[in-house]
């Protein structure tokens, strides 16, 4: 799943510009940046949905509370730092970072999840899927 939005955001990175222009025209050119930013939250939606199943299967669910719940503070509070600063770039980074600290960063905080947090670190090393894939 993970590699799956990596393909997808790669070229959505390199083609931002083209994108933009060709769907909303030059008066948008701006969001280029955004969308760049922005795409990068799929890579942890995917590895937030992938872990969310995992806690629901090893009967975790209330870590999952405390981890939306850090993520909500999170966001918030960096949006209200980000914005003045960057902009709407800055709302872009907030959710980046606060999508990143959820599905990933906080695993690694409880101890009865830190199994996941390994495991999803090594689905972020492309040498260890590829050689996963060709055993």
């Amino acid at each position: 799943m993970i590699w799956g939005s990596v393909a997808v955001a790669l070229p959505t990175t390199l083609l931002a510009d083209w994108v933009i222009l060709i769907l909303y025209g030059s008066d948008f050119q701006e969001a280029a940046d955004v969308l760049r930013i922005y795409i990068w939250a799929g890579v942890f939606v995917s590895l937030g949905v992938a872990s969310s199943k995992w806690l629901v299967t090893e009967n975790l669910q209330s870590y999952s509370f405390y981890i939306t719940a850090l993520g909500a503070v999170l966001n918030i509070s960096c949006n209200f730092w980000l914005i003045p600063i960057y902009g709407i770039k800055g709302a872009a980074l907030a959710t980046i970072i606060s999508y990143s600290t959820v599905a990933y960063f906080s695993l690694g905080c409880f101890r009865k999840t830190r199994k996941t947090f390994w495991t999803a670190t090594s689905s972020l090393n492309p040498h260890a899927v590829l050689r996963r894939a060709f055993r």
